[in-house]
């Protein structure tokens, strides 16, 4: 490890400690426990912070460092993937409570799937598109095994055949964020430890290249046709949000960010439209809409996003090119799901809704106590898909169109099991 690779091992490192000392305390609040903050001046934080190190290095150079590394740099999505199921867990344990005569009348809409058939023990990500799934996989039962996610699969819903079309190519490598388009695959190849490389892929000549580099921490891309967006983190302090187009073949720099909360949402993007949210002046979001021209740049949409309010705080949104939807809060068990189909009038869908969720051609699914819900907007009715015995779990980028792709197992079992719904 070389010192520029150690300078960004200890900023990760940094960063890592303070979320988890903000974790700890925030546990200790939610328990009615007083804690008192202390402060210390920049000598003794140094020193503390550098024992700490020393020890985390010789971890890093010991048998299991890379995995230990692993834990630590655990990306909010999967992190909140875990504690959403385990709360999911607890709340199907509680006594149910009846439902209010005025509720609306859920539709069972669970029969209605089919699973995907794969010898791989751990699927990742798993994102449909055109008939095609997309997922990193590998052999592997815990976090703790090395290098699992080493391959990239696409899967063929009509054939069933499953096809490698990319590896990763650094050591201790593992592969993220798979994206399908027509004509591009995309995907991330990361060691965990601030070397993370962006690649995109022809589909027609098989020419792969190199997007960018990024360090730090991961960043979660999403892609549509040409059009590649993902949020960078640039140091401690500053992420940039980034269009790249893979015919002009240059990155763009479509805002910056100073706020972390904001810098580790990931963008979403559906056919020419761009959504994402920054912080306001003073307090709560705003909600940006950008919409590009058949080139991939902006001038189409004019010099500014159209800015959406979304009345107070928002986070994740997700977008059909029309309909935008979003969260209201970080934690799940305080988070409402709320759309907009005008920009104006906000609609709650529901309450206590996990992180994962994506708006469709017309309905928004969204995970609650381990069920997968529907949402239809011009009807206003629910549904659910996940069979009354089965506990759900949505993929990231988990809508496209009528589809819709979730886990039926719980996270880190031995055999990941994924499924597609069809809406008809």
């Amino acid at each position: 490890m070389n010192w520029d690779e150690l300078k960004k091992w200890l900023l990760n490192l940094k960063e890592w400690l303070l979320n988890l000392y903000e974790e700890y305390l925030l546990q200790l609040y939610r328990k009615g426990k007083r804690c008192i903050v202390q402060k210390m001046d920049k000598k003794k934080l140094w020193t503390i912070a550098l024992a700490i190190s020393i020890i985390c290095i010789f971890c890093v150079f010991s048998k299991d460092g890379i995995a230990l590394w692993k834990k630590a740099n655990v990306s909010p999505s999967e992190r909140e993937e875990e504690r959403i199921y385990n709360s999911n867990i607890e709340k199907e344990k509680r006594p149910k409570k009846e439902a209010k005569a005025e509720s609306p009348p859920v539709m069972d809409m669970s029969d209605n799937y089919v699973e995907i058939k794969t010898d791989m023990q751990r699927i990742n990500e798993p994102t449909y598109f055109d008939n095609e799934v997309i997922y990193s996989a590998g052999e592997g039962s815990n976090i703790e095994d090395q290098a699992i996610l080493t391959k990239l699969f696409v899967y063929d819903m009509e054939t069933k055949e499953e096809k490698v079309i990319a590896e990763s190519g650094i050591k201790f490598g593992e592969i993220y964020e798979g994206r399908l388009s027509h004509n591009w695959v995309a995907w991330l190849d990361t060691n965990h430890i601030g070397t993370n490389i962006i690649y995109g892929m022809n589909r027609e000549s098989g020419e792969i290249v190199e997007v960018k580099k990024c360090e730090y921490n991961r960043p979660q891309i999403r892609l549509w046709e040409d059009n590649l967006i993902w949020v960078e983190q640039r140091d401690l302090e500053n992420d940039s949000l980034y269009l790249y187009n893979f015919s002009s073949g240059e990155p763009v720099v479509l805002e910056s960010f100073d706020n972390p909360t904001y810098g580790t949402c990931p963008p979403c993007i559906w056919e020419n439209v761009i959504v994402w949210v920054s912080p306001r002046e003073g307090e709560g979001s705003i909600i940006k809409k950008l919409a590009l021209n058949e080139k991939g740049d902006s001038s189409a949409g004019g010099p500014e996003p159209e800015l959406i309010d979304p009345k107070g705080f928002a986070i994740y949104p997700a977008t059909n090119g029309e309909v935008i939807a979003w969260l209201d809060n970080l934690d799940p068990n305080e988070a409402s799901l709320k759309l907009t189909l005008d920009g104006n009038n906000i609609v709650t869908v529901a309450n206590g809704v996990g992180r994962f969720f994506g708006v469709g051609d017309r309905f928004v699914a969204y995970t609650q106590a381990g069920t997968i819900m529907l949402y239809f907007w011009n009807e206003d009715t629910y549904a659910y898909i996940t069979p009354k015995d089965v506990l759900g779990r949505l993929s990231q980028c988990s809508v496209s169109g009528n589809y819709i792709t979730w886990y039926s197992n719980p996270p880190k079992e031995k055999q990941d099991i994924v499924n597609i719904t069809i809406i008809k």
